[in-house]
């Protein structure tokens, strides 16, 4: 019994470790993604910043919260 909730204290800490990291990253440190947009060349054509930026929003919220979502399965 001991050792299935040290298990799971260890995958809560990894779980809100890593969806801090993420909304930290993305929404306070750099929030218009200039170091990612930096690796990115050879675009065809032109895209809206704007756009782009709401939608990775998106992605990043939905990704956290199905971590979230994940370890709550798991109680």
């Amino acid at each position: 019994m001991l050792n299935t909730k040290l298990h799971y204290r260890f995958w809560v800490g990894i779980s809100i470790i890593l969806i801090l990291y993420a909304v930290i990253k993305n929404f306070m440190i750099d929030p218009h993604m200039e170091g990612f947009l930096q690796h990115k060349t050879g675009f065809k054509q032109e895209f809206n910043l704007t756009v782009w930026l709401n939608v990775m929003y998106i992605h990043i919220a939905f990704a956290c919260i199905a971590m979230a979502a994940g370890l709550y399965n798991f109680m």
